[in-house]
């Protein structure tokens, strides 16, 4: 380390030095000709690749289908909630917002629950006030991605539109997908008035309500590594 003298001090790279500032004062130091990197750091690099690379097909799989724009700190959150449910825990990004700033739940009193046929079903309810809306739009997603084979498989929309000046009496929202892969539910609210879409970011949410990861036995791998098990990407959509 050697204190900067000069009419002209810098910070940053130049060449093969760094300059630096540190109480007032401008040093320069030699970069560093290797990196030494543990096993503990090896690690962390594999799992925030494999993480990155998850959160990549899941975006890409979901994104085109919201009718809202993510917050800006969701490609981050992402990438870190899969770092921390690892290999065998995709379940845990149940509750994952895309937008941070509103959950799903808000906008209910009596949540909506998943079927075993894979219909949503959202109860009879008082609705809740929505500042000025006029209407709740409702869209079900569910996609399936094969992490293994690194692609989007299929993915299926239904959409209701619900007049918040109305008694809501329920309704049912078939979004079963069937095929390989692991499976990702997801409701999306938005809200509109008099057919104007309101843009707060207090006034939409989508969420990952349900996951169900792909089956990893061998036989199950074996299969999915054929081409006539494994169609080209499809969606479908229903309203």
């Amino acid at each position: 380390m050697a204190k900067q003298t000069g009419i002209v001090l810098f910070t940053g790279k130049l060449e093969n030095q760094v300059g630096y500032r540190r109480n007032g004062n401008y040093f320069i130091r030699a970069m560093a000709q290797t990196v030494r990197q543990t096993s503990a750091t090896r690690r962390s690099a594999r799992e925030f690749g494999m993480a990155s690379q998850k959160g990549r097909l899941i975006r890409h799989a979901i994104s085109p289908l919201l009718d809202m724009i993510p917050d800006n700190t969701c490609v981050n959150r992402l990438n870190k909630a899969l770092i921390k449910a690892g290999n065998n825990r995709l379940q845990d990004l149940e509750g994952f917002r895309f937008n941070r700033y509103t959950p799903v739940s808000q906008f209910f009193c009596r949540q909506p629950q998943l079927t075993p046929a894979g219909s949503w079903d959202i109860p009879a309810q008082e609705l809740l006030p929505q500042g000025s809306a006029t209407h709740l739009h409702l869209t079900a997603i569910a996609v399936r991605i094969s992490f293994l084979q690194r692609r989007i498989i299929s993915s299926r929309t239904s959409t209701v539109t619900i007049d918040l000046h109305k008694p809501f009496n329920g309704t049912i929202l078939d979004n079963h997908l069937r095929g390989n892969g692991a499976l990702l539910h997801v409701l999306q609210i938005i809200t509109s008035e008099d057919g104007a879409i309101l843009a707060n970011r207090r006034n939409s949410a989508a969420d990952i309500m349900h996951v169900v990861p792909a089956i990893t036995g061998k036989q199950k791998i074996a299969k999915t590594l054929t081409a006539s098990t494994v169609p080209d990407q499809v969606h479908v959509t229903s309203t």
